[in-house]
């Protein structure tokens, strides 16, 4: 995507152990087309921070502080999922 990193942070991850690891930041902001033409939810302005979630087949998780304005049910029995703003 050719992102520039604004920043970098230490993490740790159950691969890192008790040691840190540093990754770079970016500031992203997230849109959601919904189903009218012409509206969507936008969140601007997160920043994010890389990870190897890649190799486990994840682009992207979404967390908490997108999923705080929304509506999200989780269906495990049926494997489904919806997402309401």
């Amino acid at each position: 995507m050719g992102l520039q990193p604004t920043g970098s942070i230490p993490i740790l991850t159950p691969s890192t152990g008790a040691t840190p690891t540093q990754v770079n930041t970016y500031d992203v902001s997230l849109t959601v087309p919904l189903g009218t033409p012409g509206s969507s939810f936008l969140l601007g302005a997160i920043q994010v921070f890389e990870s190897s979630l890649n190799v486990q087949g994840f682009q992207a998780l979404i967390g908490r502080d997108v999923l705080k304005n929304c509506l999200f049910v989780y269906d495990g029995r049926n494997s489904l999922f919806s997402l309401a703003f």
